[in-house]
């Protein structure tokens, strides 16, 4: 089973994915998305882009 797990943010949203086999996990991406100093508006959208 893959799982992507997101800790969402307005400033920095940070997201991981690993692959569960059985009691096993493998560490496959992690991310993050970081906002500039701005309306939120504009910081919504740069994430939702």
């Amino acid at each position: 089973m893959r799982v992507l797990g997101i800790d969402p943010g307005l400033r920095s949203m940070g997201w991981g994915i690993v692959d569960a086999h059985g009691s096993k996990l493998r560490h496959v991406a992690n991310g993050q998305c970081q906002t500039a100093v701005g309306n939120l508006a504009d910081r919504l959208l740069s994430l939702f882009d």
